[in-house]
């Protein structure tokens, strides 16, 4: 999903570009919890009647589910930001806060959406000069196309930007 944000103190604009996600952090855990509530009930019973070896075997179970709904989780979480400052195109990439950081000068920047051969996928780039950074690759293409459209609209609006055609 991509929001776009018009800060009128300074005059700037930032697209936030976020993953669609379906659940919260609290219907995660609970969904999590339906599924390893009943494992561990049986697996608790069984031990008591002297199956102990499921005990082990079933909290491992839930180990790894839980550990794929974090992951999962976590990857609903990730956050680009994309400013348009004075004289540079700020991209910023984390979760809670930004965890990492790349500026491409404005005068130079474009925007390229490309089709890569190996995965048959449009990839949708800010260039400037030899520097290529991909932006938005957790979206699918329709919003790709969507943050592409509204990325050269800044281009043409702000006129410092020259917008180049699918490869």
């Amino acid at each position: 999903m991509v929001a776009t944000i018009r800060i009128p103190e300074t005059e700037q604009l930032v697209l936030v570009i976020t993953p669609y996600a379906p659940l919260s952090l609290r219907a995660s855990v609970l969904i999590l919890c339906l599924i390893c509530a009943p494992i561990m009930t049986i697996a608790v019973v069984s031990g008591l009647l002297g199956n102990w070896y499921a005990l082990p075997v079933s909290t491992t179970v839930c180990v790894v589910l839980a550990l794929a709904f974090r992951s999962g989780y976590r990857r609903t979480q990730r956050r680009e930001v994309v400013k348009l400052v004075d004289r540079d195109v700020s991209i910023e990439r984390g979760h809670a806060s930004p965890e990492s950081r790349c500026a491409l000068p404005r005068e130079h920047t474009y925007v390229l959406l490309q089709e890569s051969s190996p995965d048959a996928r449009e990839h949708l780039f800010l260039c400037a000069d030899q520097q290529r950074i991909e932006v938005g690759e957790f979206l699918d293409d329709k919003e790709r196309h969507e943050l592409a459209d509204k990325l050269r609209d800044l281009v043409r609006s702000t006129g410092h930007f020259r917008s180049m055609a699918p490869a």
